[in-house]
C-alpha cells in the first residue's frame, strides 16, 4: 500500500494541473467550438473530447514514467512526473490548436496589400 500512495498523489497532481488548463480554456473553446461545428450537439461533443483528451493525456504519460522510473528518488521522481504532466499537456494543446488552425481563415493582409489599398484611396 506504501507503493502506491506516491503513485495516486502524482495522478492526482496530473488531474488538478490538467483542470486548471481546461478551467482557463473553457470558456473561449466552447465559443470557438460553436462557431466552427453545425450545431450544439457536435460542439458539446468536441468540447467534451478536447476536456478528456487533456485530462487522459498527461496521466497516461506519468503513468508510464512512473514505471519507467521506479526506482528514483523523490526529487528525481517528481521532477519526471511534473515533466510527463506539463510535456502531456503542451502536447495536446499543440494537436488542438493544429486541427483549430484548419478551420479558422486568417486573412492574408501583409503590409504591402494594406499600402497598395491606402494608395488606390
Amino acid at each position: 500500500m506504501a507503493d502506491i500512495l506516491p503513485l495516486l498523489l502524482k495522478c492526482l497532481l496530473s488531474l488538478v494541473i490538467s483542470t486548471i488548463v481546461i478551467r482557463i480554456l473553457q470558456r473561449h473553446l466552447a465559443a470557438l467550438l460553436q462557431r466552427l461545428c453545425q450545431d450544439a450537439t457536435a460542439a458539446a461533443f468536441w468540447r467534451d473530447y478536447t476536456w478528456l483528451t487533456l485530462a487522459m493525456v498527461p496521466l497516461v504519460l506519468l503513468i508510464i514514467s512512473d514505471w519507467l522510473f521506479w526506482d528514483a528518488d523523490l526529487v528525481d521522481s517528481l521532477r519526471v512526473s511534473l515533466l510527463s504532466i506539463f510535456g502531456g499537456l503542451l502536447f495536446c494543446l499543440i494537436k488542438i490548436k493544429r486541427h483549430i488552425d484548419r478551420f479558422i481563415a486568417i486573412p492574408a493582409h501583409d503590409a504591402s496589400t494594406a499600402s497598395k489599398q491606402e494608395s488606390r484611396a
